[in-house]
């Protein structure tokens, strides 16, 4: 073999010179140069990477490149060397010299608290003219794949996904990719990276499928041979890992030291081989949700500052869909979140936007409020701030002078105004809120605890609560999109907020309107997704908010039903704000078609939404259309139900539906809003006439129906039960659960210890010998227990280093390769296959007997049953235990637990009471048949006939052992009896089968209990 000498003019660096960052084909044009200028010779990686000053593993890849494409050939396997074909000279036409190489990125600055980023400095162009930021490729229609096949970019935050990726790449942030098979993600992969490696992971794979193992050459030697994660760290490209979340985490944290901070991995199989990260590695991940064996642990999901959700189809960049739909990416750090809750916004890469509305700006939060569900607190300024820009004086206030507000700037467009449209929803990007921020430091504790809980509701974590008397600018609550802000008026509390327990469910029924308000601005933060474009008419601006009301709340009980019960809590807090009910007499709804416009959007939209009820809204229903006219309020109703029906980024949809709700009224378009519209014939006011100064001004019957109907929905929020609490559901069915148990363990000691009380006629009538017949009875029912409780067992397989185990030859060639290596010898050649026995589940069976004057027929065969099912449970392998008792005014035992009777015990027929509640309390005390894991079973052998107390207290009982997972057998003799509910009913045609019938019930529930 001949060694090349490097060329003056090729394609090198000089020594002592540091290998700059390549573009993609780059550094595959250098090595197809060397080959080129000494086509005869065969190169090695090695020499090709020591003439061009690059790594040899990154070599190494290009030229195998250069093999697959037939730009150059192999020599040699071992060691691998390179030839150069007729075709290499065209492969080193675009080479470039290390002068044009780029230089290397600048460091983005670090972004200003308080000012705006300056601008990034103009990279001085190099030799070639080429900038130092590698640039993202324009995108303009469908991306070749590797394969070949056309992939069409989807849009995502207003670039195509490949543009997006790189600029991932760039910006350093990994990216994780989930959705359901075949949406697109590894496709989206190829085609912004056509030099990235591929890991396929599935549950089997290895640390060697990652970092590489020994292999043996055909000369008998072992190399080791690197795998895709050294080889793309080496190359500086990236690597997808496909289906990451199937990949064991032990295995998979092999990649973590190269994603964070070190950059750079240990290979221990190579003798702690070192490698380093070059730059221009980078790793993306697939995900797919809910696939069988896919974990996403914490560990991997902390390593993706970027996650993307793969959707079945998206808007193409070249297609007239609206750009403003949310990015599809969103940060995941936990530096990314915490400036979320500050009121930051958070970072895709180059990719900026607001959590809350694509085209949101970022704002501070108020001081003296909290944010998101860490309770961080934000910083307050000095005093006089604190005190000042309340809405209205207040008690809870600090007592200094007020300072005046600050005049609202004009707005940029004439829609600014119309954007606010409801008191409590204020999309105005220049709204800055109330700003109360009160003495009492018990609202500062409210605040924070209604913090916490609104993640959970809105399903966002970057939201600020502030909980204030006055807050909320005149309404109930109050939400500023733009800022993240959600505030809460403290004087609709009605209770001490010192008291306040939000995260208690059941403490939130006292301030059930303020929760309700509370809940309805979240809903305003998760589904109120669109903003009104700049230049769009006023009136129809309005109109659409008017609709966003009752769409935004039906979203919300879809997606959270139980939060049904909080919206139509603050009903009449949030209507009468939005109409002007109670405010001012004068300013009250008129009967006019505005306002009966606007008034059935807001309260008959709410009853089409499943909020509130027909029967509720029908008062106002019946004078709004009297105002409005059935057609005009037909129209006005197919307009809110199509709304009801809009997604909720759907902003070109729903201005469409507020211009529909404008021509309907006749409304004009550029009106400051819709109020403004003329009254048409038939609709004028129809109250009395315009009363002269200081006249009092009487409500219309639109306003006293708006009155009644809210007053009617307050009172039925108020007889309804509010949602419990799970765990508090859960803590009471556990304590009434374990009193039950407690009373049966009582009555258990009673019966079973002392034989009950000794007076009554429910009494036992001797002993007898068993038969011979009862002997062969007893043994063959254990046989079919022995035979009903065998399970399979269950193979488990373990490797070791020595014998005894079958000898696998990749485990010895893995164990030889490393011994050879001088490395740590951790193969384990021998795999042993274990059977092992799986555990029979317990049997309990308890038999209680009625000893009625009517039950005459059962004594001397239940005796017997009772105690060939004792002696059954002695001579089987299975662990089993049996009781069993007769009851009429008092319960006595035939068979106790744990001890199979020598004798049988017989009884007499003739009391005139049955108290089944009492037996089954006793066998479920002795026996434990409403505890799970065993097999149990309950025999009650009787006609049904019972009184109507222990009838009812029985029924609880059954019904109670039923839940559990007791199985319930009732032996009767007449079709006519009447067995308690729930029980599986057997008519014995024959009384002498009843020892069988309870053989085979026992037998079936052991089979049931241990096939499971």
């Amino acid at each position: 073999m001949t060694t090349p000498t490097p060329h003056a003019t090729g394609p090198t660096t000089p020594a002592g010179a540091t290998a700059t960052r390549l573009r993609n084909g780059e550094l595959r044009a250098m090595v197809a140069k060397v080959l080129a200028d000494d086509p005869a010779a065969a190169h090695t990686p090695g020499s090709i990477a020591s003439a061009l000053n690059r790594s040899s593993g990154a070599v190494g890849n290009a030229c195998r490149a250069l093999t697959d494409r037939g730009q150059a050939e192999v020599v040699t396997v071992a060691p691998v060397t390179y030839r150069a074909t007729a075709t290499t000279a065209s492969a080193a036409a675009p080479a470039v010299t290390p002068g044009s190489s780029p230089a290397p990125r600048p460091r983005r600055p670090k972004r200003a608290s308080t000012a705006p980023a300056a601008p990034l400095p103009t990279p001085a162009p190099s030799a070639t003219g080429s900038t130092t930021t590698r640039p993202a490729r324009k995108v303009t229609g469908p991306v070749k794949r590797p394969n070949g096949m056309d992939y069409h970019p989807r849009l995502l935050s207003g670039m195509p996904d490949v543009t997006a990726l790189q600029r991932l790449r760039d910006a350093g942030v990994a990216a994780l990719l989930y959705g359901p098979p075949g949406t697109g993600k590894t496709s989206v992969v190829e085609a912004a990276f056509n030099d990235c490696l591929t890991v396929q992971g599935d549950g089997d794979t290895v640390v060697a499928d990652l970092v590489g193992d020994y292999t043996k050459t055909p000369d008998g030697d072992f190399v080791f041979v690197h795998g895709p994660l050294v080889r793309a760290m080496r190359a500086g490209v990236p690597l997808f890992i496909d289906d990451a979340t199937l990949i064991p985490p032990t295995v998979l944290a092999v990649v973590y030291p190269a994603m964070d901070g070190r950059r750079e991995i240990i290979v221990k199989a190579n003798g702690g081989e070192v490698v380093r990260a070059e730059p221009g590695f980078y790793v993306v991940a697939g995900h797919n949700p809910g696939v069988h064996g896919a974990i996403l642990t914490d560990a991997l999901s902390s390593r993706f500052p970027c996650t993307s959700r793969s959707p079945a189809t998206m808007p193409s960049p070249n297609s007239s869909g609206s750009t403003r739909r949310p990015c599809g990416w969103r940060a995941t750090s936990r530096p990314g979140r915490r400036k979320a809750r500050s009121g930051g916004r958070r970072s895709c890469g180059s990719c900026w936007r607001s959590r809350s509305s694509p085209t949101r700006g970022t704002s501070t939060p108020p001081p003296g409020t909290w944010s998101g569900s860490r309770r961080k607190r934000i910083a307050s300024p000095s005093p006089p701030w604190c005190a000042t820009y309340s809405a209205r004086p207040s008690p809870h206030s600090a007592s200094v002078p007020a300072l005046p507000p600050n005049p609202e700037p004009a707005p940029a467009n004439p829609s600014r105004k119309a954007r606010t449209m409801s008191a409590h929803f204020t999309a105005d990007p220049t709204a800055t809120g109330a700003a109360v921020f009160p003495a009492r430091p018990e609202w500062l504790t409210l605040s924070a605890a209604f913090a916490d809980e609104v993640p959970v509701i809105a399903d966002r974590d970057d939201l600020v609560v502030s909980v204030a008397p006055g807050a909320g600018g005149g309404a109930p609550a109050c939400f500023y999109p733009h800022r993240a802000l959600i505030e809460v008026d403290g004087d609709h509390l009605g209770v001490d907020p010192a008291t306040v327990d939000p995260a208690n469910l059941s403490d939130r029924a006292r301030y059930a309107p303020a929760w309700g308000a509370l809940t309805h601005e979240c809903g305003h933060a998760k589904h109120t997704a669109w903003e009104p474009p700049d230049g769009a008419s006023p009136a129809v601006v309005a109109a659409a908010m008017l609709l966003e009301e009752p769409r935004m709340e039906a979203a919300h009980i879809r997606r959270r039903p139980d939060d049904r019960h909080w919206l139509r809590a603050c009903v009449q807090g949030i209507v009468a704000t939005d109409l002007h009910l109670y405010a001012d007499p004068a300013t009250a709804p008129k009967m006019t078609a505005a306002d009966a416009a606007h008034t059935a959007a807001l309260l008959l939209g709410r009853a089409d939404g499943w909020v509130l009820t027909h029967a509720e809204v029908y008062p106002v229903a019946r004078v709004v259309e009297d105002v409005l006219g059935t057609e005009v309020l037909g129209k006005l109703r197919a307009v809110w139900r199509q709304a009801l029906r809009t997604a909720d980024d759907a902003g070109e949809e729903m201005l469409d539906l507020g211009r529909q709700w404008c021509e309907i009224l006749g409304t004009d378009p550029d009106s400051p809003d819709s109020t403004s519209s003329p009254a048409s014939p038939g609709t004028s006011d129809t109250s009395d006439g315009s009363p002269g100064p200081g006249a009092p001004v009487n409500p219309s019957p639109l306003a006293d129906a708006i009155a009644a109907v809210l007053g009617s929905v307050a009172a039925n929020v108020a007889g309804e039960k509010a949602p419990e609490d799970p765990a508090a559901v859960a803590a009471a069915a556990k304590e009434c659960e374990d009193a039950a148990a407690r009373k049966a363990a009582r009555v258990a000691r009673g019966v079973f210890s002392t034989g009950g009380p000794p007076d009554g006629d429910t009494l036992t009538a001797g002993t007898r010998p068993p038969t011979p017949e009862e002997h062969t009875a007893a043994r063959v029912l254990a046989r079919a227990l022995d035979t009903a409780g065998t399970r399979e067992r269950v193979a488990v397989r373990t490797t070791s280093q020595v014998p005894p185990g079958r000898l696998r030859m990749r485990g010895v060639r893995a164990a030889e390769a490393q011994h050879a290596a001088g490395a740590v010898v951790t193969a384990e050649p021998f795999t042993r296959t274990i059977r092992k026995p799986v555990p029979v589940p317990p049997l309990r069976v308890g038999i209680a007997c009625d000893v009625s004057g009517s039950m005459g027929w059962a004594r001397a065969h239940v005796a017997s049953a009772a105690w060939i099912l004792a002696n059954a449970a002695r001579h089987t392998r299975v662990h089993a235990d049996t009781a069993s008792v007769i009851f009429g005014h008092h319960v006595r035992p035939l068979t106790h637990p744990g001890k199979p009777p020598a004798e049988v015990t017989e009884f007499c027929s003739r009391d005139n009471y049955e108290d089944i509640p009492r037996a089954l309390d006793a066998l479920d005390g002795a026996l434990g048949l409403s505890r799970p894991g065993a097999a149990r079973l309950v025999v009650i052998v009787s006609d049904g006939e019972y009184r109507a107390t222990p009838r009812r207290n029985g029924q609880k009982k059954l019904d109670r052992l039923r839940v559990s997972g007791c199985a319930v057998l009732w032996l009767t003799t007449s079709d006519t009896d009447t067995p308690l509910a729930g029980a599986t009913v057997h008519i014995l045609t024959d009384p002498t089968m009843a020892a069988r019938a309870i053989g085979h019930a026992a037998t079936t529930a052991l089979r049931a209990a241990a096939h499971r």
